[in-house]
């Protein structure tokens, strides 16, 4: 209290304004991380590779490999190989078979079978090998025309081949749309599973964009189901199966350091508006980069993501202008 000519003054102090944090009500962090960091099945798998693994390893190369196969058995066991998710096991070996196609001009071996043409199309371009859209031109001259013997298998593979056009190649925009539109006129006379088949390929995204270790799941599954090719080697489900498990063991094994870290930084628990959402970044890495020898990049990948969410939060949630503004200026401060 003061005095000025008399009066009375008093001096109150306002109190500060409420700042309103916003929220967007994100649902809360479905997983555990105390059971993730105690399964016990998480120990890292030995790295020395097993006998079994080995053989089977040395029987596909052999299939591979074979002397004066047919070209379409072969791209079949390429393709297999891929969807079963261990083809990194024989890179060397399918990149050379493709080169070998692709200089001696197979597909004019393959000039009546639609779909190991298609299959060779979408092998080479998949491997950055030059294909040429003449090679499914014979097939598509007319395609408003009834060919009875594009079956569902060839008109599968047309499908699947036409997601791999150059921008401005027409032809197989309008083959995928032939293949789409005749299907689903074969669809009503098909046994209820190749029904099935054909409908969630339609509905799916194409193979070569779907994560290998799911496509290597549904794969697996199909061969256990007795609904996918009853002709595919044994030795190819063998190594699919053992390899799956293996890499399994890897991603959970790396699962577990990257929660431990997650943990020690304290992140969830200090940013608590902020998306928690270390396992998804984890499992994106693993889609991104399944192999067990890149496993640097799945940890890095993990932890980037996951810092990124926060940050993304951050700045477009919880801080006002002017804490950002402080925020990003000490980001750039900091010394490289």
């Amino acid at each position: 209290m003061a005095s000025a000519g008399g009066a009375t003054l008093y001096s109150e102090q306002l109190p500060p304004a409420v700042l309103h944090r916003r929220s967007a009500n994100y649902q809360r962090n479905t997983w555990d991380y105390d059971s993730i960091c105690s399964m016990e099945y998480a120990k890292k798998p030995s790295e020395q590779i097993s006998p079994v693994e080995t053989s089977l390893k040395q029987r596909v190369r052999q299939l591979l490999l074979t002397e004066g196969q047919e070209l379409a058995t072969r791209l079949r066991i390429i393709y297999e190989l891929q969807n079963l998710g261990v083809a990194y096991h024989f890179e060397e070996e399918t990149t050379g078979i493709l080169m070998s196609m692709h200089v001696h001009g197979a597909h004019l071996q393959l000039k009546h079978d639609l779909s190991s043409t298609a299959l060779l199309f979408r092998m080479l371009r998949a491997h950055g090998i030059p294909a040429s859209t003449e090679m499914l031109s014979a097939f598509c001259e007319d395609l408003e025309a009834t060919n009875p013997s594009l079956d569902s298998d060839g008109l599968i593979a047309l499908y699947e081949a036409s997601y791999l056009a150059f921008p401005g190649e027409a032809m197989l925009d309008r083959a995928r749309a032939f293949a789409i539109e005749k299907l689903q006129e074969l669809m009503p006379s098909m046994k209820p599973y190749q029904r099935e088949k054909v409908r969630a390929i339609l509905l799916d995204v194409p193979s070569h964009w779907r994560a290998p270790r799911l496509q290597a799941v549904r794969s697996l599954k199909e061969h256990r189901d007795d609904r996918g090719d009853r002709s595919i080697d044994p030795s190819i489900l063998q190594l699919a199966a053992l390899d799956f498990n293996q890499v399994q063991a890897v991603h959970r094994s790396e699962l577990l350091e990257v929660t431990r870290w997650w943990k020690e930084t304290g992140l969830g628990e200090k940013l608590p508006f902020a998306r928690d959402r270390l396992v998804e970044c984890f499992f994106c890495a693993a889609c991104i980069a399944p192999e067990p020898r890149l496993a640097g990049c799945r940890e890095v990948l993990a932890k980037v993501g996951s810092l990124i969410v926060h940050l993304d939060d951050v700045y477009d949630l919880y801080g006002t202008l002017d804490e950002l503004d402080a925020f990003t200026d000490a980001v750039g401060a900091w010394e490289h």
